[in-house]
């Protein structure tokens, strides 16, 4: 090869990578003489030996370094992860009391949205005798008996009712105790009554060893639920019962033991009574429900009313007409009987009147309770000729209150008044109040004016009871309030305001 400039062309070396092995000693010739091209090779392959085992050291040392950085680099890793996860717990575990806080923060918030049920309560334990004036005992005798509401059958049954009106969401309990000697044939109560042809009615009937609650509505009776009464509870004599009604579902308790569990909603006010089938002691009645507003309203404008008309007409205090005064009472004498603090008229044959009190009145307040299967009638200003008003409070469908005025016996026509197309329950105890002044008669079964009458000749008079043949009716807890001893005439004093007709 000739290279230009004279310039001796420079030796080109090809590296390659050897082993010791691959590292052969130059050959000589015969004479023993090495060649000199041989012994150059030979010198450049052990210099590249040493550079390549110099370099195979640096790589060994860059690889050392790599893994070295790698586990240094992996064990910050695997630290990081560990450290990583122990923060994701307590992240979990604080994003947990976050949502328990939350939860507690909604509640809360709704239960300040939703007012929690805290109807007003109805207490009742008997020890005092003007808790027997909230009752009204309908069927039978009911008395106050060392602390306990007794009840006592007239026939078979009992019954008795608070004067309140409940209405909404119902919750009542009840102790009823028995006779150890004594037979339990059944007792129970009355919720959300607003008549007898329509109420809800509890009864642990023991014979038939069933607790039943039944709906009645006009002549329809639906049993909602039952429950068979173990043998036990027939020796039993001690009971506490509660019942419950919210927005429609009801449940019966035998204290913690749910006996009855239903639905129904077709009632949602009235009154709540007790009843039983022999002679039972009631006690701590407790009723939680919210009271109807109105019934309070008549309730109090009654009261206020009567000491109003009291004042008004100048009265004296409430006093009893005791037993004993109703066995001497003024009469035609026949078609009367005392029984216990029962007067009971029935005649025989024509017309009976018993006048009460020896004075004679043109004014004053009659307070009495009247149970009648065909009608009640009440003499107003009589005198013992059997002269004066009698008015009438029949129980029958068809038959309204009326007044008409008698003349020594002789009835004469009937006589207009306001509120006339009413008339009592038949054969329960109502109470019966009669406002007398010189210019009007006013009748009240409990707070509903019944009969509202302005007399044309108003004579001054006793006030009695008045009864025919075969029309049994029964008078008990007479009370009266009569003038004073400075008597005072009506017209002194601007008469007042009868509670308003609901």
């Amino acid at each position: 090869m000739t290279v230009a400039c004279g310039v001796k062309p420079a030796r080109i070396l090809r590296l390659r990578w050897l082993s010791s092995d691959s590292i052969k000693a130059p050959e000589t010739d015969a004479m023993g003489q090495t060649n000199e091209s041989q012994l150059e090779d030979t010198d450049l392959d052990i210099r590249f030996k040493k550079t390549q085992e110099r370099g195979s050291s640096g790589w060994i040392a860059a690889i050392l370094l790599v893994v070295a950085g790698g586990l240094a680099l992996f064990s910050i890793y695997h630290a990081s992860q560990s450290q990583a996860a122990k923060l994701n717990a307590e992240l979990a575990e604080a994003q947990a009391g976050l949502r328990s806080l939350q939860t507690e923060l909604d509640r809360k918030e709704a239960a300040s949205a939703v007012p929690v049920w805290s109807p007003p309560e109805s207490f009742y334990d008997f020890e005092s005798p003007s808790q027997l004036e909230e009752w009204n005992g309908r069927i039978g005798d009911w008395t106050l008996q060392d602390g306990r509401l007794r009840g006592t059958p007239e026939g078979e049954l009992a019954s008795a009712q608070v004067r309140k009106v409940f209405r909404g969401d119902f919750d009542a309990e009840f102790s009823v105790h028995f006779q150890p000697d004594k037979q339990v044939p059944g007792w129970g109560c009355s919720f959300l009554e607003q008549s007898r042809q329509r109420r809800y009615q509890l009864e642990f009937n023991v014979q038939d060893r069933q607790v039943r609650l039944m709906a009645h509505e006009n002549d329809r009776t639906d049993y909602l639920g039952e429950w068979g009464l173990p043998f036990a509870y027939s020796k039993r004599h001690d009971f506490r019962v509660r019942l419950q009604s919210h927005n429609g579902i009801m449940q019966v308790w035998d204290e913690d033991r749910l006996l009855i569990g239903a639905w129904d909603s077709r009632m949602s006010e009235g009154r709540f009574g007790l009843f039983c089938r022999s002679t039972a002691d009631f006690d701590n009645v407790r009723v939680r429900s919210e009271i109807d507003a109105l019934e309070q309203t008549r309730t109090q404008e009654m009261k206020e009313y009567i000491e109003d008309t009291r004042r008004s007409l100048a009265l004296g205090n409430r006093e009893p007409v005791g037993i004993e005064r109703l066995e001497e009472l003024a009469s035609n004498g026949k078609g009367f009987v005392v029984r216990g603090n029962v007067l009971i008229c029935n005649p025989e044959e024509g017309q009976a009147w018993r006048l009460i009190g020896e004075g004679i009145w043109d004014r004053y307040i009659l307070e009495v309770e009247v149970k009648a299967g065909g009608s009640a009638s009440l003499f107003v200003n009589a005198s013992e000729d059997c002269s004066g008003y009698v008015v009438e409070l029949p129980t029958t469908d068809g038959e309204w209150v009326h007044t008409h005025q008698l003349v020594k016996g002789q009835a004469s026509e009937d006589l207009p008044s306001k509120y006339q197309k009413t008339r009592l329950p038949p054969e329960e105890w109502q109470l019966v109040r009669l406002f007398v002044s010189p210019e009007r008669i006013q009748v009240y079964v409990e707070h509903q004016p019944m009969h509202d009458f302005l007399p044309l000749d108003f004579p001054k008079g006793r006030v009695g009871i008045y009864g025919w043949q075969g029309n049994p009716t029964a008078f008990r807890n007479f009370r009266i309030m009569l003038p004073e001893a400075r008597d005072k005439t009506a017209g002194e004093k601007p008469e007042p305001e009868a509670p308003k007709n609901p």
